[in-house]
């Protein structure tokens, strides 16, 4: 190989190594995006709802994050 070839070799290894690197960064953030989304929303719905009917104690969104992990495993 002459160092021109070796070259674009390196440059092209590099822009596949670079796209999947990027890939995995969206992949992993829209992961945490989803996780965070899944917490909130059932906190908020549970604090406009069972709070108030029920006199339940409020939920963090992680706690109510837990509770849909539970939810969907039982279902």
């Amino acid at each position: 190989m002459n160092t021109n070839t070796t070259s674009q070799h390196l440059a092209t290894t590099g822009a596949k190594v670079a796209a999947v690197l990027a890939g995995t960064a969206g992949v992993v953030a829209a992961i945490l995006v989803r996780i965070i989304w899944a917490g909130l929303s059932a906190s908020v719905l549970w604090d406009w709802c069972a709070v108030p009917v029920f006199g339940l104690p409020a939920l963090s969104v992680w706690q109510a994050f837990g509770l849909v992990l539970l939810v969907r495993a039982l279902v």
